[in-house]
């Protein structure tokens, strides 16, 4: 049984969710697949949360929650449909605040920018203190060199005050080293890998991948999914008459 928690419909990203609910423990097996990422065992409790807030680290299209041999796991997928991979990590390596290895202010759209903000959440996970006052809950945590930014504090991202973000934050448990990171994007060429050489992405380098829109049809066609929704917009019909996307 997988649960699908909706924030808010994105397209693509939700007509894929909507198709493949019904067979979450196998829509995880393909991804994982794709993305060359080994699965141990038996994948159980799958939930899927779209698009939900994280605050300061962003907004991530999906976030899924399952476990593998009874061991908790979570993957963050972020998803782009018009954009030109190599345009995209243009525009991250020249915006990235190379003395606080971040993201600049109000550059968090990028795919990469995504990316790197789910990493340093998950670094950020081990709470030295959290500090609330009337407006705000932040997280203070032992490495502050990894969480400087966003808006110039020095040891510090905010996750905010929102109780939908803090339900997310309460329920992500999952053991260090098995947090997933998957780019699904129309061609993955372009970027040679080169955003596994830059923090904090290279510090999960075996835990990353960046995937195609197609290979994910072609995969769910394989398995025999029955997909209503994702497979028949027009660039899926497009693709399944072409082979092109």
């Amino acid at each position: 049984m997988t649960k699908v928690i909706g924030y808010s419909e994105r397209g693509y990203v939700y007509s894929l969710v909507s198709d493949v609910q019904s067979r979450g423990e196998d829509f995880v097996q393909v991804l994982f697949r794709l993305a060359g990422f080994k699965i141990k065992g038996k994948i159980e409790n799958v939930t899927i949360y779209v698009e939900p807030s994280l605050s300061e680290f962003g907004n991530p299209d999906l976030i899924i929650h399952f476990k593998d041999k009874n061991v908790a796991k979570i993957c963050f997928v972020e998803a782009k449909n018009k954009v030109k991979i190599s345009d995209e990590w243009k525009k991250f390596d020249k915006n990235i605040d190379i003395e606080n290895n971040s993201p600049r202010k109000n550059f968090t759209s990028n795919l990469f920018s995504q990316l790197s903000l789910k990493v340093l959440y998950t670094k950020a996970k081990k709470i030295k203190d959290v500090k609330k006052s009337k407006n705000n809950v932040e997280f203070v945590w032992d490495d502050f060199s990894q969480c400087k930014g966003l808006k110039g504090s020095k040891n510090k991202r905010s996750i905010g005050v929102k109780e939908v973000v803090w339900d997310l934050v309460r329920k992500s448990n999952w053991r260090k080293g098995n947090d997933y990171y998957v780019g699904i994007v129309n061609n993955t060429k372009g970027v040679e890998k080169e955003y596994l050489k830059r923090f904090p992405l290279k510090e999960v380098k075996n835990r990353v991948a960046l995937i195609e829109w197609k290979d994910i049809a072609e995969e769910l066609k394989k398995e025999k999914f029955e997909m209503q929704m994702f497979l028949n917009t027009k660039k899926f019909n497009k693709w399944k008459k072409t082979g092109k996307i």
